[in-house]
């Protein structure tokens, strides 16, 4: 493991112990002390940004990390299911994921949470529903390339069905893909919940979230421009850190 590895996941690592801390310390919010607000280090409720930062960002990357864990359940399902469809079912499949790959992934999840309104469950769905037919259109390619090549016809030839060909040559390859590529969706993934927060269309009004903060500091970037900061940094260098782990050195 290269050094540029080790200190990304010992960031990582140690920030999520932290917001886990923040939360077992305090479990039910941050009170609010309206004598400090908008003081140097504390946001417009009071609340110290040393431990607001990580009790949000805790929901934020707990939700990321579930969403982007179904993603990859549904791409590889999807990516199964193709190989028991004949041509007539692919193409259908195809043409299905083309549509959905007609509009960017983000307003895919803009529109539904706009639709349903702000929830938990929204906002897990919305970005399930804005992300899967990407993340599944490379499932299916990488399992239909697979299928062509010569040990899997082979296979196939020798009596092998599609379950057989799937756990022993496909499936070992699209868990090395997921190895590289889950980082890259989480942090998709992260952008895109706190985008849906930082509009309002995400986590239920009154609840604290990375683009909730975001969003708060906003209104009051002049006088108080250290809650932006205090909310961006950690947010900038996590994405960093999980780019870095989808290196191949």
């Amino acid at each position: 493991m290269t050094l540029r590895k080790k200190i990304a996941w010992g960031f990582l690592i140690g920030f999520g112990l932290t917001a886990l801390g923040t939360r077992i310390v305090f479990p039910t919010g941050i009170d609010h002390h309206l004598e400090d607000s908008l003081k140097w280090g504390f946001d417009g409720f009071g609340r110290s940004l040393w431990i607001l930062i990580p009790w949000s960002s805790f929901g934020s990357l707990a939700l990321s990390f579930g969403v982007s864990v179904l993603l990859f359940v549904t791409a590889f399902a999807i990516s199964a299911v193709s190989l028991y469809l004949g041509q007539t079912g692919r193409s259908g499949l195809d043409r299905m994921v083309d549509f959905f790959l007609t509009f960017p992934s983000l307003l895919w999840s803009l529109g539904l949470a706009a639709l349903l309104g702000p929830g938990w469950s929204t906002v897990s769905f919305a970005l399930i529903a804005g992300s899967a037919p990407s993340l599944s259109r490379l499932f299916v390619q990488l399992v239909q390339e697979i299928e062509k090549t010569p040990y899997s016809q082979a296979s196939l030839a020798l009596g092998a069905d599609a379950t057989q060909l799937f756990r022993r040559a496909m499936l070992p390859e699209l868990l090395r893909f997921t190895r590289l590529k889950f980082p890259s969706i989480f942090i998709q993934i992260i952008i895109a919940e706190t985008t849906l927060n930082f509009l309002g269309l995400g986590a239920p009004l009154g609840s604290d979230t990375w683009g909730g903060i975001l969003a708060q500091s906003k209104d009051v970037l002049m006088e108080a421009p250290w809650i932006a900061i205090f909310s961006a940094f950690p947010l900038f260098l996590i994405c960093a850190s999980l780019q870095s782990l989808s290196h191949l050195d």
